[in-house]
């Protein structure tokens, strides 16, 4: 009895570790949609790209295996990074309408 309780424990633990992925990607999509801030299309683009990635290694979870979840999560840095990059350089183009004290922190 004790061993079946470990393994539904072990399957929930994975179950939830898979559907982060999606959660993280759909949190980036809506929040780059409602907020539009510079260079949000990229971010829409990162979040669409890992929601597809998390729910792809959802539904093919036991035959994908380590090999998926190290690409994707990969994929999904590499992303991340590149939208970070693409939203610093939008905020550091900005003009003289936002304080200089705003653009050096950028």
């Amino acid at each position: 009895m004790a061993t079946i309780r470990i393994r539904i424990a072990q399957l929930i633990q994975v179950i939830a570790g898979l559907g982060c992925e999606a959660v993280i990607g759909l949190f980036r999509l809506i929040t780059a949609i409602r907020l539009k801030f510079p260079g949000w299309g990229w971010a829409v683009f990162d979040g669409a790209i890992t929601l597809g990635l998390g729910i792809l290694l959802w539904a093919q979870w036991p035959v994908s295996a380590l090999w998926f979840l190290g690409l994707a999560v990969g994929v999904s840095l590499i992303l991340r990074g590149w939208s970070y990059i693409m939203f610093a350089l939008a905020i550091h183009s900005l003009t003289s309408a936002v304080p200089i004290e705003i653009r050096r922190a950028a």
